[in-house]
C-alpha cells in the first residue's frame, strides 16, 4: 500500500520536500508557490549574499555626470564635478547643443609658446588688449577681487561694437595649466539669455607654438536662438584679439 523512498515514484515527493526546506530558509525562487510563508529579513539578506556571490566580484558604479554639467570640467582636463561644465577633441569650427545649452568651440594657432600667451592673453589682457586694440576693447576695470576665482570686472567696448559695456566673474584661472573661465553676469549681451560663459584654454603646438581653444557656451530664455551672425561675429573678434596680443608679442620679444 506505502510506497518506499527507493521506489522511482517517490523521487518527486522527496525533491519537493527537499525544496520546500531550501525555499523556507532562502525564501521561493521566481515563479514559484506564493503561499510559501516569505523569509524573514534577516533570511533575506543571507539569500542575497549567497546569490552576489554566486555573481562574482561587483562591477564599479558608473560615473558618468551631465553632459552639460561635465562639459566645461572636460574641457578643462579635469574629472566632471555637479556644479560645472568639463579635454574635448576639436575640429573645425562648430556648433553643438547640449542639454539646451549651445556650445560653440573654435581654435586659434599662434607661433607663441603657450606660457607666454597665456600671460599676454589672459593675465596681462586687462591692459594690454585695450592697448592692442582699442576699437575692441575700450577698457577693462576690476570691480573687485584680486584676479582670482569671483573677481568681478567691467569691460567697456570700442565705439564699433554691437554692446556697450558688460560685467564677467572669473569662474576659475589656472595658471600651471594655462585654462581660464569667466561667465557674464550683468550687461544687454544677455539680453535673452539666462546665462553666457567662456572657457580657454591654451596648450602646446607641435611647432613649439601655441594653440588657443575657446568654448562659448550659451544658455538661452524660451525658444530664443544664437544666429549664425553672432556665432560668426563671436568668432571673428575672438580670433581678432588673440591675433593682435600675438603680433604685439612678436614685435615686442622682451615682454
Amino acid at each position: 500500500m506505502f510506497r518506499t523512498p527507493s521506489h522511482p515514484a517517490a523521487q518527486p515527493i522527496a525533491e519537493k520536500s527537499k525544496e520546500s526546506r531550501i525555499c523556507s530558509a532562502v525564501g521561493p525562487p521566481n515563479g514559484s508557490d506564493q503561499s510559501i510563508p516569505k523569509p524573514t529579513p534577516l533570511k533575506l539578506l543571507a539569500c542575497k549574499k549567497i546569490r552576489r556571490n554566486e555573481l562574482g566580484p561587483r562591477q564599479p558604479k558608473s560615473t558618468v555626470e551631465p553632459e552639460q554639467a561635465a562639459a566645461r570640467a572636460q574641457f578643462m582636463g579635469r574629472s566632471p564635478k555637479p556644479h560645472n561644465t568639463h579635454a574635448f577633441s576639436f575640429g573645425p569650427p562648430h556648433a553643438i547643443i547640449i542639454m539646451g545649452a549651445i556650445t560653440y568651440d573654435m581654435e586659434v594657432t599662434s607661433s607663441i609658446p603657450p606660457a607666454k600667451m597665456f600671460k599676454a592673453f589672459v593675465l596681462d589682457g586687462d591692459t594690454l588688449i585695450p592697448k592692442v586694440l582699442p576699437q575692441a576693447i575700450k577698457s577693462v576695470e576690476t570691480l573687485q577681487g584680486d584676479g582670482g576665482a569671483g573677481t568681478i570686472k567691467l569691460t567697456t567696448f570700442g565705439e564699433g561694437s554691437k554692446h556697450k559695456c558688460v560685467k564677467h566673474k572669473v569662474d576659475a584661472v589656472d595658471k600651471e595649466n594655462f585654462t581660464y573661465s569667466y561667465s557674464i553676469i550683468e550687461g544687454d549681451a544677455l539680453h535673452g539669455f539666462e546665462s553666457i560663459s567662456y572657457h580657454i584654454k591654451i596648450v602646446a603646438s607641435p611647432d613649439g607654438g601655441s594653440i588657443c581653444k575657446n568654448r562659448s557656451i550659451y544658455c538661452p530664455k524660451g525658444d530664443n536662438k544664437v544666429t549664425e551672425e553672432e556665432i560668426k561675429s563671436g568668432k571673428d573678434k575672438a580670433s581678432s584679439i588673440f591675433k593682435a596680443v600675438e603680433a604685439y608679442l612678436l614685435a615686442n620679444p622682451d615682454c
